[in-house]
Parts: C-alpha cells; structure tokens; sequence
C-alpha cells in the first residue's frame, strides 16, 4: 500500500499495533493518514465529533442561518472538507516521496479544517471590530445580494459584486440609470447601508417577470445571476 488512512478515536490505532509510528518505522515509503475529530493532542482530543458538533464549535454556525436563529449546513461540509484536505496532502505527500524516497505522517482533523476555512469571518470578526450576523442568503458586506421572489413564485438568487455591475442593473434591468449616481446608492458600502431599500427596487421589477425570462434578461445584461433550484 502506498497509503494508510485511519479515523479511529486518538490512541486506539496504537493500541492496536498500527499507529503511525510502528507503521512508519517497518515501512518507510508509507503515506501514513489520521483522520481525528479535535487532532491527535489538545484539550479536546477525546471529544466526540460529528459534522454538526464542529459545525458549532468552530463558529460555523454563527454566521450560518437567519437573524432569528442558527441553521445546520445541509450538507456533511466538515467531513468533505477533512476528507479533501486529507486527499490534497496525499497528492503532496507523495510527490515529496518521488523526491525523497520517503514518506511521511499526516494529521487532518475536522476542527482545524473548518476552522481554517472561517477564515473571512475571523478577519471581519478581527479588524472589522464586530463578528458578522447571520443574514440569510444576504450578504454582510456586499450588495444587492440574494433572492428574489418572482411572479412565478420561484426565486432568482442576484450576486452584484461591483459598482460598473450595479449601473448596468440601473440601466438594463431597473430602466434606471440616475439609481447608479444616487448618492445612497453609488457605491457597495452605500448599497449594504441602504440595502432594504436596494432590494425593494429589484424585487418590484422582478416580481413581473417569471423567473426564466428574468434570468434571461440579466445574462443578455452581464449580471451575475442563478437559480434558486429545488433538488
């Protein structure tokens, strides 16, 4: 074998005589994987993890869900994440073999993974002075951002990430331009201020148009734009 992966509880590979150490030390060539909940040390080594638990602990669930309360990634998200962290140390780990003639000890655990990926939300948290809401399917910094309700009754998810882009919607799809230059909507820092009334203006032309012609519409127009699709 060229790799070996293990997520039993901290310890218990060990104890049965195939932790990474005896493992590594009878074949060195081996790509040896720990796949742990908290890492192999810590305070929290032996607690129990499933995908939500991490979800909360890492903050996860903090800036996921409405104003009114926290919701549950609908997906396993900190199992996937640990198990393509995992995978792209593999690829790493045997490239450095090729070279090396040797190969080495991998830890993955859930924790550190999310937590690494709650990296835009520590920096907010950090040097924005204040931990982002949780806004739904809005946006804590950009706007117009979101979903649009239709007059079909489906939803149309808008995602304007820039000034040139929020003037083309003014013009091509609002019928608008002067909305580009109002002063409460120039700019993105303006539009997440204002950002009611930046959505009542899309969504009373929006609600006209069934969702595929308003989609559409802001393809033909350059607007960033999807479905808001059931399964």
């Amino acid at each position: 074998a060229d790799v070996f992966v293990q997520n039993l509880a901290p310890g218990a590979a060990a104890r049965l005589g195939v932790g990474a150490e005896a493992m590594t030390a009878e074949h060195p060539r081996l790509i040896y994987v720990s796949i742990s909940g908290y890492g192999e040390s810590g305070p929290y080594r032996d607690q129990k993890a499933y995908d939500m638990l991490i979800q909360g602990e890492s903050g996860l669930l903090a800036v996921n869900g409405t104003p009114e309360g926290s919701a549950r990634v609908g997906i396993s998200v900190c199992d996937i994440a640990a198990g393509e962290t995992a995978f792209s140390a593999v690829l790493q780990a045997l490239i450095g073999r090729h070279a090396s003639g040797r190969g080495r000890t991998i830890e993955v655990s859930l924790f550190h993974t999310i937590a690494d990926w709650m990296n835009v939300p520590y920096l907010q948290s950090r040097y924005g002075g204040a931990a982002p809401k949780r806004v739904g399917l809005r946006h804590p910094s950009i706007a117009p951002y979101g979903a649009f309700t239709c007059a079909d009754g489906r939803q149309v998810l808008l995602s304007v990430q820039n000034d040139r882009e929020w003037a083309t919607l003014c013009d091509k799809i609002l019928a608008d331009p002067s909305l580009a230059r109002d002063p409460r909507f120039a700019t993105n820092v303006d539009r997440v201020a204002n950002v009611k009334e930046v959505e009542t203006l899309i969504a009373a032309v929006l609600s006209q148009l069934d969702r595929e012609t308003a989609v559409e519409r802001l393809n033909a127009a350059g607007i960033a734009c999807g479905r808001l699709s059931s399964i």
